[in-house]
């Protein structure tokens, strides 16, 4: 076989190489095969299990948009005494912030206009900062259901945050 130079010869050796993968492909028929059809399979196995998904969460709105959704209805706050393990005296809920009048001012609105019962003040307690609220769930446990946090951060804008009582 005669060598040749620059272009012809880059011709000859891919040639070379070409017949050398097929005779070795042809050889080894089984791995020729996987390594060609894997990727399809795996994109088939993907596609699979996004129907899956998808059938599964077909009832929910998770992946479509919403463009009238129908109102949910907010449920009452219930009184503490109807909770299962719970320290008498209790209190519905506490809530911190108090450093505020417009705070205030929303949370006797919450008190006024809780579906199904009016929550009194006496089932009630506040705090000044959040950290107050958890040291006095670390030092009174199982005596309200949660805690609502306040902030004020500007003359428009009320942050709120909503703490369980995990207390054991």
């Amino acid at each position: 076989m005669e060598l040749l130079r620059g272009l012809p010869l880059l011709l000859q050796q891919y040639k070379a190489l070409f017949m050398k993968n097929l005779i070795l492909s042809w050889r080894h028929k089984r791995s020729t095969f996987l390594q060609l059809f894997s990727s399809l399979f795996f994109i088939f196995l993907i596609f699979c299990i996004q129907r899956a998904i998808e059938a599964r969460f077909a009832s929910s709105t998770s992946f479509e948009n919403v463009f009238d959704p129908k109102p949910v209805v907010s449920p009452p706050i219930p009184p503490c005494e109807d909770k299962y393990y719970v320290n008498l005296p209790c209190f519905d809920f506490v809530w911190s912030g108090n450093d505020s009048a417009r705070i205030g001012t929303i949370v006797s609105q919450i008190l006024a206009n809780n579906p199904g019962r009016p929550i009194p003040s006496s089932k009630v307690k506040s705090f000044r900062t959040s950290d107050e609220v958890d040291e006095w769930l670390f030092n009174d446990p199982m005596r309200c259901p949660g805690a609502l946090h306040f902030v004020e951060r500007n003359a428009t804008v009320i942050s709120y945050g909503i703490q369980t009582n995990s207390t054991p």
